[in-house]
């Protein structure tokens, strides 16, 4: 270990240019902090953390958790507010599960709150569904049109445009009711119509 007069620590380093540095190499293994907790009874709470502090006071985290001894641990990324206390913004369960805003994810990737996809200008936006590594489904936003459109794998299928006309696989529908290419209904008891009778 080396320290230099600047006060930067070096592990495995003798020009660390942070402060601290930690290399490893093919000779030693790879670079590795690690957090001890000694067992105890319940060994619950806290196994380690990680701080990022301005002077004495805390404003993010990293923590590997565990409720109990007899509970998986986790892993918790938090943050905090001016003049507010540590909050929890992420968390990895032992199962590999994300929760954003949630402590409890039930899936892969678990949103509390509203989700935004951004992109500026005439960029587009868009959400693909997969499977098999080949998007099989979308959700669009165009930028250049703003329209929104809806798609799979066979292409767009259901566009709204900004004046809120629908466009379903090629046919516009604004006022009136189309049932396949051939019949159209207007408005009113004709749209009845059409819908009970055919």
């Amino acid at each position: 270990m080396r320290i230099t007069s600047g006060g930067n620590v070096g592990i495995n380093t003798t020009i660390p240019e942070s402060l601290l540095e930690i290399m490893g190499d093919s000779t030693v293994g790879d670079a590795t902090i690690t957090f001890n907790r000694a067992p105890t009874a319940s060994n619950d709470g806290v196994i380690g953390q990680l701080f990022f502090q301005n002077n004495t006071d805390s404003v993010a985290l990293i923590s590997a958790n565990r409720e109990s001894a007899a509970d998986d641990a986790y892993i918790l990324f938090a943050t905090q507010a001016t003049g507010g206390g540590v909050t929890e913004r992420l968390r990895i369960d032992s199962n590999g599960k994300v929760g954003i805003n949630s402590t409890s994810p039930g899936d892969y990737l678990s949103i509390d709150g509203d989700m935004g996809l951004y992109r500026s200008g005439t960029q587009h936006g868009t959400y693909y569904i997969y499977k098999d590594n080949v998007a099989t489904a979308w959700f669009k936003y165009r930028g250049n049109s703003n329209d929104v459109v809806i798609g799979n794998n066979a292409g767009d299928k259901l566009t709204i445009n900004p004046s809120g006309d629908v466009n379903i696989t090629g046919i516009t529908t604004a006022t009136q009711l189309f049932e396949g290419t051939t019949r159209v209904a207007t408005s009113g008891k004709a749209i009845a119509m059409a819908l009970i009778f055919g």
